[in-house]
């Protein structure tokens, strides 16, 4: 933990404004989530929420089952990085953050196809990949994430690999349903 020198006082209502500064460099948007973890120290600690990342396990495990099927790589990612992956090198990509094309794409809710309404891009930062397909994971009509479709060059996308990624964001959102 590193000290930023910015001090806030707490208001009437035990409201504490977090600096602009800090959201824009945590990514944190209003609306976003926090969790509120103490310690025994007397330490108060902010942190991102997503409900996603609680079912990493989960989503690496059901994509790794589909991995003899389908034929691109596949990334999850909730709103800020990459949670899990086949095709690419676990320890390059996750925890990776997602490129603003992402987060834009996850906020429209669509369904994203490469050659159709997307142009070419990468979906990490400082990471050389191309972007062949999107879907949004729903979960109670907010999305929390989305499954991204990559190859290493701009490749036409197949249809089962297609199906793969639709269905795999349609499961991971049933799990988190209500």
């Amino acid at each position: 933990m590193r000290a930023t020198g910015i001090v806030r006082r707490v208001d009437d209502l035990g409201r504490v404004v977090i600096p602009k500064e800090i959201r824009r460099n945590m990514r944190i948007k209003e609306g976003d989530p926090l969790e509120i973890y103490t310690d025994n120290e007397g330490c108060v600690i902010f942190k991102k929420y997503s409900a996603l990342k609680d079912l990493s396990d989960i989503a690496q495990k059901f994509i790794n089952t589909i991995s003899d099927t389908i034929t691109a790589p596949m990334l999850i990612c909730d709103k800020d990085c990459c949670i899990a992956t086949i095709g690419h090198t676990k320890k390059i990509v996750i925890d990776r953050p997602i490129t603003s094309e992402i987060e834009d794409m996850i906020e429209e809710r669509k369904i994203y196809r490469h050659g159709e309404n997307m142009p070419e891009f990468s979906p990490l930062y400082d990471y050389q990949c191309f972007t062949l397909a999107v879907f949004p994971i729903n979960v109670n009509g907010d999305c929390i994430g989305a499954v991204v479709l990559t190859s290493e060059n701009t490749a036409e996308i197949n249809h089962l690999d297609f199906s793969l990624g639709k269905i795999t964001a349609k499961y991971l959102g049933s799990q988190l349903e209500d």
